[in-house]
């Protein structure tokens, strides 16, 4: 990761709050000990904030694997829907059933192709929300 990349995440982090920008007088990051060499001073970048917070992002992490892991299901549900429509398809113009198939195929076509390849949801008007 280049130091601007870094630098620009850093500030990105110190803006939102999890992170803590402690600046010396000089601009250094260092820290002073007393006589018995324990910190009584630190200049950096203080995380404390994530450690306080550490159970919530836990939270946050398990929801989104949760997230995903029903959006997969719902995903290869959605495929194996797909695959048996088209074998019904097939099937009603092997067996000779009466109906119009091209345009069942049209449909059907039609209504895949609104789905978005990369998994988000889309609405009648055609715009994507939440991933």
């Amino acid at each position: 990761m280049s130091p601007a990349t870094l630098r620009r995440h850093l500030a990105n982090l110190v803006d939102c709050g999890p992170v803590i920008r402690r600046d010396s007088p000089n601009g250094k990051r260092f820290a002073r000990k007393g006589y018995d060499g324990e910190i009584e001073q630190a200049y950096g970048f203080d995380i404390s904030p994530i450690v306080a917070r550490a159970a919530e992002f836990k939270e946050m992490a398990d929801a989104v694997r949760a997230d995903k892991k029903a959006h997969r299901l719902v995903k290869e549900r959605l495929t194996i829907c797909r695959r048996d429509i088209v074998k019904m398809i097939e099937a009603g113009i092997e067996e000779g059933v009466p109906a119009n198939w091209g345009r069942v195929q049209q449909a059907y076509q039609a209504i895949v192709s609104q789905i978005p390849a990369d998994g988000t949801a889309a609405s009648p008007r055609g715009d994507r929300y939440g991933p």
